[in-house]
C-alpha cells in the first residue's frame, strides 16, 4: 500500500506558512524526492525576539496605547443561554456579498490597505455590539519579518496577537475610522 501520514497539531504550534512547508517536506520525503536544505530551527527566531527585546521602549508604547483601558463584556447575542451551550467548537461562516475588488477600491479611496478597511468594519461592529465608541480587539500579525536569515523556512508559530485600540468605532466604518485603523496597525 502507498505510504501515508497522519498529522495532528495545534495552531499554537504551527502557523499557516510553517504547516504548508511541513506538509511539502513530508510529501517530498514520502515520495523519495530529495529535500535540499533543512528548515531553520525555531530557536533562531526566539533568540532574535528575546535577544533584541527593548523592554522599556515596549513597556512605554503599550502603557500609552492602553492607558485608561476598561473591559467591556461582549454580550451574548446567540439567543442560547450559556448553561445550554453544549459545544464551543462550532464554527460560524459568514459569506460576504461585497466583491473583493470593491474592498480594494474602498481601500485605495481612503489611501489605506484592505486589512485596515476590514479592521475598521470589525471595530465598528464590535462597537455596536458592546455599545462603546472605543474598542480594543486582537490583531494577528506575522512574525516572519524579524531580521533572521532563513526566517521563511522556520517550522514554528511565527505569529503574534497584539491589542489594537480604536476610538469612535460606533460612527461607522468611515474613511476616518479606516485611516485610524491603518495608523494604529502601522504604529505597532
Amino acid at each position: 500500500s502507498a505510504p501515508s501520514l497522519t498529522l495532528t497539531c495545534s495552531h499554537a504550534i504551527y502557523d499557516g506558512d510553517s504547516i504548508r512547508m511541513l506538509l511539502k517536506e513530508a510529501s517530498d520525503r514520502l515520495s523519495a524526492k530529495s529535500h535540499d536544505e533543512p528548515a531553520l530551527p525555531f530557536q533562531a527566531a526566539t533568540r532574535c525576539i528575546v535577544g533584541e527585546a527593548k523592554e522599556e521602549e515596549a513597556k512605554r508604547f503599550w502603557t500609552e496605547t492602553l492607558s485608561d483601558f476598561s473591559l467591556t463584556e461582549v454580550p451574548n447575542l446567540t439567543g442560547v443561554r450559556p448553561e445550554h451551550n453544549v459545544s464551543r467548537g462550532e464554527e460560524l461562516t459568514v459569506a460576504c456579498r461585497t466583491p473583493f475588488a470593491q474592498l480594494e477600491k474602498a481601500a485605495r479611496n481612503c489611501k489605506v490597505t484592505v486589512q485596515s478597511v476590514l479592521v475598521a468594519a470589525f471595530a465598528h461592529l464590535l462597537g455596536l455590539y458592546v455599545g462603546e465608541s472605543e474598542v480594543t480587539l486582537g490583531l494577528v500579525l506575522s512574525g516572519r519579518s524579524i531580521p533572521v536569515d532563513g526566517v521563511e523556512s522556520i517550522h514554528g508559530p511565527c505569529v503574534t496577537t497584539v491589542p489594537l485600540r480604536l476610538t469612535d468605532a460606533q460612527s461607522g466604518a468611515s474613511p476616518d475610522l479606516c485611516k485610524q485603523a491603518h495608523q494604529a496597525v502601522n504604529s505597532i
